[in-house]
This record gives structure tokens, C-alpha cells and sequence, in this order.
């Protein structure tokens, strides 16, 4: 390994519950009810797909595509430009400042940043560059001229394992086991591949489940505040961003 690649610092981020408490899918639905307000009926063809699921007939990913049902028949264009106000309006409203000043931090110091969420790349890359980020790795939405009601995904979702694999066809991370001075920044134990490829973690408000998968001293814990006393009340408000009734 060459001395520039022993000083190269990678630090990754995810999304979702890491830099913002939501899962900006449902709060990205929500945005487009509110400016085309019927098309909060493709939600009802989403809930016919939970029992679906839950006898697993379908998978995970194609629940995803069938979430996004709320954009069918919408141009490229103009998912591009929502998702680019969407991003610029989640930027600006939305980041835990605490996670914000770690993500300065790192790009003062001149750290390889990269933004790599499971979160749709119409709005993650932008949002990725109204922060600084060197790049972002979102899941690949195909924008068909017309969309349709179950969107494609190039690549699949961009979850779990499929991080990892993606950040190394980059040449991000390493094929085989974990890089050196390396980063990574997460909420979720979907993400302990990730975690696990860098040298050191930082977890923000994690489950005990997540912080139970880390014992070393030098993982570093992050508890911002989240706009929810409790589940029941995430829930509720989930269900006002999804219905139009809520906006960043």
C-alpha cells in the first residue's frame, strides 16, 4: 500500500436516521401529495401490497417500487425537479446540526466524504451537494419519460450488503476485508456491512441491538435530539408527511 493510500481518509455517511431523523421516502411522498393532492390514492395501492409482503410473496425491493407508484405518469424532468427542491428544502431544514459539525469537520480537513444511502439518487445526490460531499451513492431510479407505476431500479436497492459492493466496484472500499483510516456513520444495523468494512464507527441514536455489535472504546455514540417522543407519535407524524398534511 503506497503512503498516499495510508493517508487517504475515506468517512461515510448514511442518510436515513443518520444526518436526518426521517426516512426522507415517506417525507419525499409526502412533498409531491402536496403540490398534486389525488395522487395520495396510490398510497392505498401500497397498503394492498403489505399483506404481500408479510407472507413474503414480494420482496423489499419491489415494496419500494411500489411505494414510488405515487409518481407515475410524472415526466423526468419533473421528478429531477423535485428532487432537487426536495433536497435543497431537506438541507436546509432537516440535518441534526450535531452530525452537520462532524460532517464540516471532516471536509475542512479535506476527508474523502461520500453520502451513500438506500433513499432514491433523484434527491440524494443533490442533497449530497447542498452539503459538500466529494459524492453520493443513492438507489438508481430509472426517470422514464413517463414514469410508471412500479419504477425500475437499476441496480437494485441500495441497502445492506449491496453499500459495500457498490463502494467497491468504485474502488472505495477494498474487496477484501476493511479499510485503513477509514469512517463510517450510521443508525441502522441494515448498515454493519458498511460499519464493519471501516476502521471505526460512529453511531448515531442507535438501538441497543446496534450498539451490542460494537464493543471497542473507540466507537463514538451520537444521541441528537429526534422531533418525536415516541413511536407512536413518529408514526402519526410519518403518516401527516405521507397524506400532504405535514412539509418540512
Amino acid at each position: 500500500m503506497s503512503t498516499e493510500d495510508k493517508k487517504r481518509r475515506v468517512v461515510l455517511f448514511d442518510m436515513d436516521g443518520t444526518l436526518v431523523p426521517w426516512d426522507t421516502q415517506y417525507v419525499f411522498a409526502g412533498y409531491v401529495v402536496r403540490k398534486h393532492p389525488w395522487r395520495v390514492m396510490f398510497l392505498f395501492y401500497f397498503l394492498l401490497h403489505i399483506p404481500l409482503f408479510l407472507l413474503k410473496f414480494v420482496s423489499e425491493e419491489y415494496m419500494k417500487r411500489v411505494f414510488m407508484s405515487y409518481l407515475c405518469g410524472l415526466s423526468a424532468e419533473v421528478v429531477s425537479k423535485y428532487g432537487e427542491e426536495f433536497a435543497r428544502r431537506l438541507a436546509e431544514k432537516a440535518v441534526f446540526p450535531e452530525v452537520l459539525t462532524e460532517l464540516r469537520a471532516h471536509l475542512a480537513n479535506g476527508d474523502e466524504c461520500w453520502l451513500v444511502s438506500a433513499s432514491p439518487d433523484f434527491y440524494v445526490v443533490p442533497f449530497a451537494r447542498n452539503l459538500g460531499f466529494f459524492h453520493a451513492i443513492g438507489t438508481e431510479v430509472n426517470l422514464a419519460v413517463k414514469m410508471p407505476i412500479c419504477p425500475e431500479l437499476i441496480h437494485g436497492n441500495n441497502k445492506g450488503e449491496r453499500k459495500v459492493h457498490h463502494l467497491q466496484a468504485l474502488g472505495v472500499l477494498p474487496e477484501d476485508g476493511g479499510l485503513i483510516n477509514s469512517l463510517a456513520y450510521s443508525d441502522s444495523r441494515a448498515d454493519l456491512p458498511m460499519l464493519k468494512a471501516c476502521e471505526r464507527q460512529v453511531l448515531v441514536n442507535p438501538s441497543e441491538a446496534l450498539k451490542t455489535e460494537f464493543t471497542k472504546s473507540n466507537v463514538k455514540v451520537l444521541c441528537p435530539p429526534l422531533p418525536w417522543k415516541n413511536k407512536s407519535q413518529k408514526f402519526l407524524m410519518i403518516l401527516s408527511f405521507v397524506m400532504g398534511m405535514r412539509s418540512l
